[in-house]
């Protein structure tokens, strides 16, 4: 569903003009994540040679405008039982009170503003909440695309997609598993990097 990485907008939208010019394209108002069209991802080190990578599949999310990127405010929630690695016997370990605990800490939480801008890029702050620890996130995003209704015959509704990364640490929330191998190094490694592609709909906009 992220520690310690910028929540940076960079805009590549098909239309031309300045940086300037296309932040003000995006429109005030309430946005909603799209879930089917979105994913939630991440990926850890193991064995230090090869990756896990996985995802969780419900989730739920909105953030509001108000003069572009710069000053929205970000909610989401994720369902952790929906954690899906490709692998059932390693997703019962996750779910269980060894790991994340879903019947106890059933939903992550995140919530964040987008406060500042450097050189075309802006910082969002966020809260994260894994269990019962919640911790300061930075995310880098990048606004992949933005379809204004009205303006291209095939927008039936004003989206806009996104691509958040960030690293966090799992010891920093609670998220123990220190078995070392012989050799030194742990068979997972702590640092848990996270991209959330994202798709969001304008509210209101139809």
């Amino acid at each position: 569903m992220v520690g310690t990485d910028l929540i940076m907008w960079k805009k590549r939208i098909r239309n031309t003009g300045s940086g300037a010019d296309q932040a003000a394209e995006i429109p005030a108002g309430l946005w909603k994540v799209e879930s089917a069209a979105s994913r939630l991802g991440f990926k850890v080190r193991h064995l230090i040679i090869s990756e896990v990578r996985g995802s969780f599949s419900e989730f739920e999310g909105t953030f509001t405008t108000i003069d572009g990127l710069i000053g929205s405010h970000v909610d989401a929630t994720c369902k952790v039982a929906s954690v899906d690695t490709g692998d059932r016997i390693r997703d019962v370990w996750i779910r269980s009170r060894d790991f994340l605990d879903v019947d106890q800490w059933p939903q992550m939480r995140l919530s964040g503003d987008l406060t500042g801008e450097d050189s075309g890029d802006g910082v969002l702050e966020t809260k994260m909440t894994i269990r019962d620890v919640t911790l300061p996130v930075r995310f880098t995003v990048t606004v992949e695309d933005l379809r204004l209704r009205g303006k291209e015959p095939e927008a039936d509704r004003t989206r806009m997609s996104l691509l958040a990364a960030a690293t966090v640490s799992r010891g920093d929330f609670g998220l123990k598993f220190g078995q070392i191998m012989e050799k030194g190094g742990y068979i997972v490694d702590d640092k848990v990097a996270l991209r959330l592609h994202v798709s969001a709909a304008l509210q209101g906009d139809r």
